[in-house]
């Protein structure tokens, strides 16, 4: 009689699990991306230089293995997606 795995999770709306949504929610590119609209606000807002911040941006990948673990491409990916509206020329 039952209609599948039972968690201790609550069930959201959608009948998603909570406990994956939390999950989904924290993933380190996404936390990655977060904090990379926060440099790119730092840029145009003229407190960080354009290739400054992309360098810190990128640094701070390679500390945290995301490079290793996704790869080159899927942070660069992150950084264009994060930095496409912020102008090379903001100091």
């Amino acid at each position: 009689m039952t209609d599948g795995p039972k968690s201790d999770a609550p069930a959201g709306g959608d009948g998603q699990l909570l406990d994956e949504r939390v999950i989904d929610a924290h993933h380190p590119l996404d936390l990655f991306y977060d904090r990379a609209l926060s440099m790119a606000d730092r840029i145009l807002a003229g407190e960080v230089d354009f290739i400054d911040g992309i360098d810190a941006c990128y640094s701070a990948a390679l500390w945290a293995g995301l490079v290793d673990r996704h790869g080159d491409d899927a942070v660069q990916r992150v950084l264009a997606l994060a930095f496409i509206a912020t102008p090379k020329g903001s100091t």
